[in-house]
């Protein structure tokens, strides 16, 4: 009774940041209207979801780590969406907490793997920084030094859950997986929403703005709620 409890909750809740994209399809895309209220609160509720289940198991030894880096995550995702929804234009600083949430994202997936190696996580972060740096030596803009760390830290984090999941053939771990899949994919959208930035402006160049700026939310929607419902980790969290 409680798992059926547990999975019907999870598909309320899939259900519901469903609704939500749908609902922020059909009103900015038709009707133009602001619906940064209607993102947010999807981010929002998922934010729900993970203090709740994380404060939960929060004094248990074996996660607590693994909870604290969760909370940080979303909090950090949250802090991001509001700079960029609501207060806008705060590219620098909504960049800033997307790294901080995906460092988070980073230890969290490190503490999850029994078989984790120290070395490997102090190689990639490094790395990591030195493509930052020379990226910021190139092109002498803050702005592409921000985002060349949050890419990194993206594609890393979706190579580690990749490799987790392999490991473990958890279903946290697929959903950690499929998570970072549509973040990668939202952010794809949000590239190709920008290419008057890279090259000249044609009408099949803004179709293909306007097209990719309208579904990015149907990446990024979803791949909140994937993230978050991966810290729901069943018995694990009980030992």
């Amino acid at each position: 009774m409680k798992n059926i409890f547990k999975n019907a909750f999870n598909i309320l809740y899939l259900i519901l940041i469903i609704l939500i994209c749908f609902t922020y399809i059909t009103i900015d895309y038709k009707t133009r209207y602001d619906s940064s209220a209607v993102k947010l609160s999807l981010v929002i509720l998922v934010a729900i979801y993970v203090f709740i289940h994380a404060l939960k198991y929060i004094t248990k030894k074996k996660d607590m780590k693994i909870n604290v880096f969760y909370i940080l995550a979303i909090s950090f995702t949250l802090t991001s969406d509001v700079f960029l929804l609501i207060i806008d234009d705060y590219y620098h600083i909504a960049l800033t907490t997307f790294i901080i949430a995906h460092l988070s994202y980073s230890f969290a997936i490190y503490y999850l793997d029994d078989k984790r190696s120290q070395k490997r996580l102090i190689i990639e972060k490094s790395l990591i920084l030195v493509i930052g740096i020379i990226t910021f030596i190139i092109t002498k803009e803050s702005l592409a030094f921000l985002a060349s760390i949050y890419a990194c830290l993206l594609v890393m984090n979706f190579i580690n859950s990749l490799i987790l999941f392999i490991k473990t053939k958890t279903y946290y771990a697929l959903l950690l997986t499929i998570g970072f899949i549509l973040f990668i994919g939202c952010d794809i959208c949000v590239l190709l929403s920008n290419l008057y930035q890279f090259v000249d402006e044609t009408n099949e160049i803004i179709k293909i703005e306007n097209k990719a700026e309208c579904i990015i939310w149907i990446f990024y929607g979803p791949s909140q709620y994937f993230l978050g419902l991966s810290i729901n980790r069943g018995d694990n969290n009980e030992e």
